[in-house]
């Protein structure tokens, strides 16, 4: 395959993730048989991408060890990853072919709040299960340049 479930391919441009070794805090992404995906994990005071990974259609990735903070997501959706493929006049290499969609999920009042704290020998965090399909009338549609900013 040109790309494996799990890779970033996108840490070129976005930069490397953001990762706290002790962390606790994910996200079980849980993707539709309609499309694979590209997901970004958007930090929501600066909407500075902290992670992007690529997703088989039909598959559930974790994505784990999230800074605390107040997180939204964005998405690209399509078939067939090509290496090849360039978006924004050739700027971002690798894309879909076909069946492409850019859209952002759970902004604003309902971005992912992610904290973790100790409490004597435990450790409380957050983590949320997500359904990504692309034809859910609630994520807002996007163009490229917004999903690449």
């Amino acid at each position: 395959p040109e790309i494996n479930d799990g890779q970033s391919p996108y840490d070129e441009y976005f930069g490397k993730g953001d990762y706290i070794d002790e962390g606790k805090n994910y996200i079980d992404i849980n993707n539709s048989d309609a499309a694979e995906a590209v997901v970004c994990l958007v930090d929501s005071r600066n909407n500075n991408v902290i992670r992007n990974v690529y997703l088989v259609a039909a598959t559930t990735f974790k994505m784990n060890h999230i800074p605390d903070g107040s997180y939204y997501l964005k998405v690209y959706y399509g078939i067939r990853w090509s290496r090849d493929k360039t978006l924004l006049d050739g700027k971002i290499k690798g894309g879909f072919v076909t069946d492409v969609d850019f859209v952002k999920i759970n902004t604003g009042k309902n971005a992912f709040v992610m904290k973790q704290k100790k409490a004597g020998n435990s450790t409380r965090f957050s983590s949320y299960d997500i359904f990504l399909n692309p034809y859910d009338n609630n994520s807002v549609k996007i163009s490229p340049e917004e999903f690449f900013k």
